[in-house]
């Protein structure tokens, strides 16, 4: 209302009593005079009889601000005394939990005033629900299940939860609070937090009462007790020793350490923090595991979601960096098409500024022409209220207007420089390097290029038990101008038909057994038989056999008997042999007096395939082979004469 007020879009407020407009007296004069003395609106209260274009209206809403600012205390010390005689005669003051619940006392409503009065309702235990209740104590207590796993499987079996729980699942706190809630044992508190108003905003908070206060309202009811004393002991002597396991990681409140509510979107730790959303239950993913290492879905531990697959941080990053950076970056199609929306937003700028200053100029004209013919009345002598306030409302509008023209004549003569395609490059270079610096500004550099989420999927990989995440989300044009802080319309320009496509990301970790049978496939496929495919990627053609079964059958395909096909290729093998591929690197290692077993570390292979590489290589020249003690002599001799 009072921005409103201040971008002039009413001249009249009318309220049916001051209280609408707020209770505190502190709040309420402040709100007024800055309505009718700053924004010059005219303030009406209906029951009160109070107009600001009256003499004294000040006073009369003063003291009516402090008649309801007295009202509300009144009327709170009321409620208590209501509430509190009911709670010492033995009825329900609706304070029961889960559990319990409540019934009408026959006989009660003919004490009451009304033309409908209802009876008063006492407590009693709700049989299904307090079997819940063992169930969790039974859960905790005796069957020694973690807080996570109890919230786990509420969620699973849809437990029902207490009638005034604001959360619509249960939490880790909702469990704590059941455990510990001394009602179950038939003690039964009320009245420990009261209500205190800060003056200056409205805004209510609790604080703790003092105990004292609090014992002449509590009850001992072990007729409404459900769990038994022993079992309540035990169950807070867990309680207390899982409190102070985690001690150290709390916080004087009480709060587990780490980031504050919101700050995973305000302030964001990582590239991709708050950026995934699950689109099975629509929760965020967070990040934690080993060393915050992985994302994974949140509800999943409530029991709510299904999706229990993680997802590696950096791969996560990675892959996102790299299809940003080929589909934006490097892309001469989105390039030119972020160029051409650049030049449009240029030139309507161009032609924009100077209609706009114009459209002003001739507004703040019209206003002086208003305000001279006010003036001119003014002098004839027509002091009336209504021309007083049309020119107070004339004068406010025509300093908006000249602040207005002002502004626009600065942006003017601060005009941007015509874009150039250098311009343009270096700022798609600066977004890359922003999006790599893995700063709070990346990340929302980032979401701004994805349109701020991107909502992910669990996937089954094909003929495994094991899940991957399935990422889509878009990358509009406007979003790469907005990254880059270009404000761009990119109506008619000539966009790539792909530019604005739904883009697919599947979050799998490039697997070398996997890569291992595509190759292994592709080679079957050209008409190589096992053991020449051994011999191309160096592995026992046993090896090649399981891997190229194992993708036929994933497939549906049946493997084919390995002699019936050699003999229908009709072709001898002629291959290198493992030790002619090695023989030349070999060679090359061999001449810088490395020992054999260094060689065979750096080729990665057994001693034994070095030994049988030099010996091809020496025996494919008709060169004899050498003695390898001979060879560690003569290595040996070297260096000591170079000593």
């Amino acid at each position: 209302m009072m921005e409103s007020a201040a971008r002039g879009e009413f001249n009249v407020l009318y309220v049916f009593s001051l209280s609408r407009l707020a209770r505190e007296s502190i709040i309420t004069m402040p709100l007024l005079k800055r309505l009718v003395h700053v924004h010059h609106v005219r303030f009406i209260s209906i029951t009160e009889g109070i107009d600001s274009e009256r003499d004294g209206w000040e006073f009369i809403a003063s003291f009516m601000s402090l008649v309801h600012e007295h009202y509300i205390k009144a009327l709170s010390n009321d409620v208590l005394r209501g509430q509190e005689g009911i709670l010492l005669n033995g009825f329900s003051v609706g304070d029961w939990c889960l559990g319990y619940g409540s019934e009408p006392v026959p006989g009660t409503e003919v004490k009451r005033q009304g033309r409908e009065s209802k009876p008063r309702m006492a407590y009693k235990i709700d049989l299904e629900t307090a079997a819940w209740v063992l169930r969790i104590f039974k859960w905790f207590e005796k069957d020694r299940q973690a807080i996570g796993w109890i919230v786990r499987e509420l969620n699973r079996q849809k437990a029902p939860k207490d009638h005034r729980s604001t959360t619509p699942h249960w939490n880790h706190s909702l469990v704590v609070g059941l455990l510990q809630n001394l009602k179950y044992v038939g003690v039964w508190h009320w009245g420990q937090n009261y209500n205190e108003r800060d003056p200056e905003t409205g805004d209510i908070r609790q604080l703790p009462r003092a105990d004292e206060e609090c014992a002449q309202w509590t009850r001992h009811r072990p007729d409404l007790q459900i769990i038994d004393d022993e079992t309540f002991e035990k169950t807070q002597k867990l309680l207390q020793e899982n409190a102070d396991k985690y001690a150290s990681h709390r916080t004087r409140d009480g709060r587990l350490r780490g980031s504050s509510s919101g700050n995973k979107f305000g302030n964001p730790t990582y590239l991709v923090s708050g950026l995934f959303e699950c689109s099975a239950c629509g929760h965020r993913l967070v990040i934690g595991g080993s060393k915050s290492k992985f994302l994974f879905c949140p509800s999943h531990k409530k029991g709510i979601c299904n999706c229990k697959t993680q997802l590696p941080l950096q791969l996560a990053q990675a892959m996102i960096l790299d299809v940003v950076g080929k589909r934006v970056l490097t892309n001469e199609m989105w390039f030119e098409a972020v160029w051409v929306a650049c030049q449009q937003e240029w030139e309507g700028y161009c032609n924009s500024v100077p209609a706009e200053i114009q459209e002003v100029e001739r507004e703040l004209a019209e206003v002086d022409r208003k305000l001279q013919r006010l003036v001119d009345r003014l002098e004839d002598g027509d002091d009336s209220p209504e021309i007083a306030q049309r020119c107070a409302q004339r004068r406010a509008q025509r300093v908006d207007l000249t602040q207005r023209l002002r502004q626009l004549q600065q942006d003017a003569q601060q005009h941007p420089e015509e874009p150039t395609e250098d311009w343009l490059r270096t700022q798609l270079t600066q977004l890359g390097e922003t999006l790599r610096d893995g700063t709070p500004a990346a990340a929302h550099a980032l979401r701004s290029l994805v349109g701020g989420k991107i909502v992910v999927e669990e996937v089954q990989k094909s003929g495994l038990t094991s899940y991957f995440w399935r990422g889509t989300f878009r990358l509009e044009m406007d979003n790469v101008c907005q990254a880059m802080g270009v404000k761009a319309n990119v109506e008619g320009c000539s966009i790539p038909e792909s530019s604005g496509d739904v883009q697919v990301l599947d979050f799998v970790a490039r697997d070398s057994q996997e890569e291992l049978m595509h190759t292994i496939r592709q080679l079957h496929e050209e008409e190589y038989l096992g053991v020449e495919i051994g011999q191309i990627l160096g592995i026992s053609r046993s090896w090649v056999t399981t891997l190229l079964t194992r993708s036929l059958v994933r497939d549906g395909k049946t493997p084919e008997d390995g002699r019936r096909r050699r003999h229908q290729l009709n072709r001898v093998v002629n291959l290198p042999s493992p030790a002619e591929r090695l023989s030349q690197q070999a060679k090359d290692l061999w001449d810088q007096d490395l020992p054999m077993q260094e060689i065979a570390q750096r080729l990665d292979v057994d001693i034994s395939r070095v030994t049988a590489a030099i010996k091809f290589w020496f025996a494919s020249r008709g060169l004899p082979v050498p003695d390898g003690r001979a060879r560690r002599r003569e290595i040996r001799l070297r260096n000591r004469s170079g000593a």
